[in-house]
């Protein structure tokens, strides 16, 4: 399954969990209205991890969501406000009065989470809306918006950006000798292998066909060339399983142009799009630096 159908379904099944969230809501206040406490768990010191939502949030399918930094604040705030719940619930055990205070911290919690679970979501489907649907990665129009920013970026701090254009050699072959759901699996598992040898905070998105850009903040044409050639050295190292028995190799070209904070995107990605076609000139599995033809 991709990304993007990833994205879907978690966007999907979030909505259940939150419905889940709501009905544990109701259980508790029944607890608190009634003084007798209808679920155990909620008193166990690892209750965020034991309720129906937590079993959407652990599951391992949600791995990809991981080191996003707003899905891993979901588990903060969930475990505070079941830490809340349980004082409360510790209280109506011990006989003792749950005071406003107690009450209205955990409301708070319980609403900040809730909050932040629907922001969650509804980043997660202005994701789906950037993604390029077969391969997962961004899309052109994403990328157009990406490297807006890091223009403004480099106004502000002085700090370089590279970008690459990326085109797979002799694609055509591709489609043409093993047909083309052989060539949208060449496609899927290119990218999942530059994404490995790409750094974290660089983006890679489809510019349309088999090709591709990457922007590489705080890298000059040199270091982004280190990286780009690590990439290409993978891409022509890799076994790629086509179907039926059938195993191929494929390598890719790459033209960097360095942004200049005056230029517009399409300028940089004209000059990225020329230095790619001298490494195809060139004889194809390069990397070329526009800088060099001037």
């Amino acid at each position: 399954m991709d990304i993007k159908q990833n994205t879907l379904r978690a966007i999907s099944e979030l909505d259940t969990a939150i419905f889940c969230h709501v009905q544990w809501l109701k259980r508790l206040h029944r607890s608190l209205i009634s003084r007798q406490i209808q679920n155990p768990d909620d008193l166990r010191h690892d209750a965020h991890r034991h309720c129906k939502f937590s079993n959407w949030f652990y599951d391992k399918k949600n791995d990809f969501l991981r080191d996003e930094p707003s899905f891993r604040l979901i588990d903060t705030l969930h475990a505070d406000m079941h830490a809340k719940a349980r004082k409360m619930l510790e209280k109506l055990q011990e006989g003792n009065q749950i005071t406003l205070d107690n009450y209205d911290e955990f409301i708070d919690c319980a609403n900040h989470f809730k909050q932040h679970v629907r922001d969650v979501q509804t980043d997660l489907v202005g994701k789906v809306c950037l993604l390029d649907p077969l391969t997962g990665a961004w899309n052109r129009y994403a990328m157009d918006q990406l490297l807006s920013r890091e223009i403004e970026r480099m106004q502000r701090t002085g700090h370089p950006c590279s970008l690459s254009m990326m085109d797979l050699d002799h694609f055509k072959d591709v489609n043409d000798l093993y047909g083309h759901g052989a060539g949208d699996i060449v496609l899927q598992t290119v990218v999942k292998q530059v994404t490995i040898c790409l750094r974290k905070y660089d983006s890679l998105a489809r510019f349309g066909g088999e090709e591709f850009l990457i922007c590489m903040p705080d890298a000059d044409e040199n270091a982004a060339r280190l990286v780009l050639d690590r990439c290409r050295e993978a891409l022509a190292a890799l076994e790629i399983d086509v179907g039926g028995g059938k195993s191929i190799h494929v390598t890719a070209s790459f033209g960097i142009a360095l942004m200049q904070p005056d230029f517009l995107v399409g300028d940089v990605i004209q000059a990225a799009d020329h230095a790619l076609l001298i490494a195809k000139a060139e004889g194809r599995n390069r990397v070329v630096l526009a800088s060099l033809l001037c």
